[in-house]
């Protein structure tokens, strides 16, 4: 055997050992990328149970509300849609990948090029549990989302404004905007009075520790110098005049609050 011979085989073989160690490198990170995808739906799926009674859970598809935006409805299916499609392929990635580890050396290797692309395509699908897992603990620990409906808020909130709700807020204060549930509908409003306040109103209007916060009063519910109990607020629309707020319906309840409005993500139309 001559000595160019010699070379063009040890070079050969030099390849081949490259080969095997990129193919174990790729198999082992195939192992983790299973395992990463199917934590992060099990996260989903149970972040859906503990979460999916809440108002504010943006999948929570049994929401139905008038001010459950439209888009965020499509997104919610869309979600879905990509979650079971991803997860059968990543089956159809599972079964591949069992197969090929009962391959021989040369077997998994002259199918490497096949199982890059189809790792690949696993690697781009497998972002999108990790993203709605942490888009559910979020959503379901933290802040929610909802729509502005109605005239109430004007020209604080105008109709199809999308807002940010924080939800572990635990004391308000004056001037606050809550979210909260009240003939089982949402509502947004401003805090006018807090625990510990001295409301008062009658045909003069509303005055909060004897000072006069709105003359307009549409409502017949009448209160004397009553203090405001622990967990307890009175609430007022910013369109004083189109509101259907305290003056109506009364004190809103601690536990009827689903959180303070701490953002606007889009501006809608004030008419």
């Amino acid at each position: 055997m001559t000595e160019f011979e010699n070379e063009n085989i040890e070079e050969q073989n030099l390849w081949s050992l490259e080969d095997e160690n990129d193919n174990q490198k790729w198999m082992k990170k195939s192992k983790v990328k299973i395992i990463v995808f199917l934590t992060f739906t099990f996260l989903i799926l149970l972040f859906n149970i503990i979460f999916h009674n809440q108002e504010l859970f943006i999948f929570n598809l049994s929401n139905q509300t008038d001010d459950l935006l439209a888009s965020t409805l499509v997104f919610n299916i869309l979600s879905y849609i990509f979650i079971i499609i991803t997860f059968i392929y990543m089956i159809f990635y599972l079964h591949f990948y069992s197969r090929r580890r009962k391959m021989d050396l040369e077997a998994q290797m002259n199918s490497f090029d096949h199982f890059k692309k189809h790792y690949n395509a696993f690697d781009l699908l497998g972002v999108i549990p990790v993203f709605l897992a942490i888009l559910c603990f979020i959503n379901g620990l933290f802040f929610g989302f909802a729509t502005v409906i109605g005239p109430s808020m004007q020209p604080t909130f105008c109709q199809g404004d999308y807002v940010v709700i924080e939800h572990f807020t635990q004391d308000y204060e004056r001037d606050d905007i809550m979210i909260f549930i009240h003939d089982d509908s949402k509502l947004i409003k401003r805090v006018i009075g807090v625990p510990g306040d001295v409301l008062m109103v009658n045909s003069n209007g509303v005055f909060i520790n004897g000072t006069l916060v709105e003359d307009y009063f549409p409502s017949t519910i009448l209160i004397t110098n009553e203090i405001i109990p622990v967990g307890s607020y009175y609430v007022m629309g910013d369109n004083r005049h189109n509101s259907n707020d305290s003056r109506s319906f009364g004190l809103v309840l601690e536990e009827q609050i689903l959180g303070e409005v701490v953002m606007r993500v889009n501006g809608g139309t004030c008419n």
